[in-house]
């Protein structure tokens, strides 16, 4: 894996330009190991891509293994981003309309309009939100040097 203990995943590479990579990371669940993986529904796998910028001078040619890899504060902010924040919003919506004695109903159907309207704003804003989060990628063979 990765130096350090920034985030890794191992990927592949589907297009070169002159100034970006676009690589094709595969997550896979933790059952996805499993023997029985194949006669089970619950092991599932996404495809995910990535743009990353290589460092000058390495050259890169579709279909080449990589690893791309992501500091940890990055991954954290993500994490926030994605999940923590919601489940604020979440709370300081639903718990307050309760307290005013709104019911149940409205309540949660309130809440989760607002998080579906954060969801909306963090994927209108996903270009910007997306530029700071800068991933660097290493060839498959250079990890281990």
């Amino acid at each position: 894996m990765a130096e350090g203990t920034e985030i890794a995943h191992r990927g592949r590479v589907v297009s070169v330009s002159q100034d970006s990579l676009t690589v094709e990371i595969v997550s896979r669940s933790a059952c996805s190991s499993c023997k029985a993986a194949s006669m089970c529904s619950m092991s599932e796998s996404t495809i995910k891509t990535v743009d990353v910028r290589p460092a000058p001078g390495e050259k890169y040619v579709a279909g080449e293994e990589v690893e791309v890899l992501l500091s940890p504060s990055m991954g954290l902010k993500a994490a926030l981003l994605a999940y923590f924040l919601p489940v604020v919003l979440l709370i300081a919506v639903c718990v307050p309309m309760s307290f005013a004695g709104c019911g149940a109903l409205l309540s949660g159907g309130v809440g989760l309009g607002t998080m579906a309207l954060y969801y909306v704003v963090l994927y209108l804003f996903r270009n910007l939100i997306g530029k700071e989060y800068e991933f660097r990628v290493i060839k498959e063979n250079k990890h281990n040097l």
